[in-house]
């Protein structure tokens, strides 16, 4: 439902345009807002200061224990905690292969390779031994 600038400007109680007009949209550049046109500074202002305080509708609220048991646990889900996380079998000049998931940067910190080496190997698809004499591949998927 489209609303005339004049009941928008009534209800927000202020004088003038309460938005601007941008330039058309030529299919590549999209712009932000709704249709085109975008609220000026002032009225952006005055929507601001009608959702202070005992205006806003969060204002006062406070969680119960079980609605805060609800929520996601703080936790550290980096590295191998990470249900996204990549395995990675490195295989180092002695033959040894390592399994890292999730870590691959502080493994080859700790082991002294160049993690830019291992990590372009694996995003180009590069098969073989890099000049370090480490292998690297992906590991299964599980």
């Amino acid at each position: 439902m489209k609303h005339s600038v004049i009941e928008l400007n009534e209800f927000l109680n202020i004088d003038g345009p309460d938005y601007v007009i941008l330039p058309e949209n030529d299919g590549v550049n999209s712009y932000p807002g709704f249709s085109g046109w975008k609220h000026t500074e002032d009225t952006l202002e005055i929507l601001r200061e009608r959702a202070m305080g005992e205006n806003n509708a969060r204002y006062g609220l406070v969680l119960t224990a079980e609605e805060r048991a609800k929520c996601a646990p703080k936790g550290d889900y980096s590295g191998a905690n990470n249900s996204q996380a990549k395995t990675f079998i490195l295989t180092d000049p002695s033959g040894e292969e390592h399994s890292v998931t999730g870590r691959l940067r502080p493994f080859c910190k700790e082991h002294n390779i160049s993690f830019s080496t291992m990590h372009t190997a694996i995003l180009h698809n590069r098969k073989g031994t890099r000049s370090n004499g480490w292998e690297i591949r992906k590991g299964e998927e599980g």
